[in-house]
């Protein structure tokens, strides 16, 4: 990936958007980072070797707005930026709201699982695929998990969690049928395994349905440099070397 080629990666700087970052800065992307926090861009920045952090720039803005996606895509592309790429990985796998049971939730609560996991989507999504759809070459990588396609037993209820992660599913199907045809490749990562803090290298060998962040990163890293569209899933280990691998391939 060439230098000249910014990417806007729209996350919080958590677990999968940390690997995903580095990942990126290693192919020599200048990444521009969308948070809602400045204290977390500065803790991406403190976990970036030193000589990468000069291809990272972060942008503070409330993603899950109309207003503030505006503005935050104003500020990316100011400055002769062209952004080419954007990869969006928003929505806490760990949602705050349980112990009860949906007939005892509020509608602030459910609204709230809504905005979280899928509002902030869309409404990048409705910004930048017209902006990005006109650019050959060009990508929109939505990431997903499989908290949408089964109920996850964690310690009390998780049927919020479930319902934002399903919509956020349906966004992305969506999505990729109306972008088709569009000479931008838009890309469905879709994880159905957990991902951790960790580096993949510290993880238990024996388990290979639990990956580290940053095998997690390279492999998203790998659908942006192979122009990959559609759907990609991964289920353990072996699928996300399998796309890391193809990542060196290419580079």
């Amino acid at each position: 990936m060439a230098t000249s080629i910014p990417t806007l990666v729209g996350l919080r700087p958590g677990t999968i958007g940390s690997g995903t970052v580095l990942s990126l800065l290693k192919q020599g992307a200048k990444v521009v980072v969308a948070t809602r926090h400045r204290k977390k861009f500065k803790a991406l920045c403190a976990s970036t070797p030193k000589h990468l952090r000069v291809n990272l720039a972060g942008v503070v803005g409330d993603v899950s707005t109309e207003g503030g996606v505006k503005d935050v895509m104003k500020e990316v592309t100011c400055c002769d930026r062209d952004v080419h790429h954007v990869v969006v990985s928003l929505g806490s796998w760990v949602q705050a709201q349980r112990g009860k049971p949906l007939v005892h939730q509020s509608m602030f609560d459910f609204n709230q699982a809504i905005r979280e996991r899928v509002a902030s989507h869309f409404l990048l999504l409705k910004c930048f695929i017209p902006y990005l759809s006109q650019k050959e070459g060009s990508s929109y990588t939505i990431i997903t998990d499989s908290a949408g396609d089964d109920f996850l037993p964690h310690k009390g209820y998780t049927a919020l969690w479930s319902i934002g992660a399903g919509a956020r599913n349906a966004l992305a199907i969506a999505a990729l049928n109306e972008c088709r045809d569009l000479p931008m490749a838009l890309c469905d990562v879709h994880f159905r395994c957990p991902v951790h803090p960790k580096a993949d290298e510290e993880m238990p060998k024996t388990d290979p349905f639990n990956i580290g962040h940053d095998l997690a990163g390279a492999a998203i890293a790998s659908t942006i440099t192979a122009g990959q569209r559609g759907k990609v899933t991964i289920r353990n280990r072996m699928e996300a070397r399998a796309l890391a691998i193809e990542e060196r391939e290419l580079m």
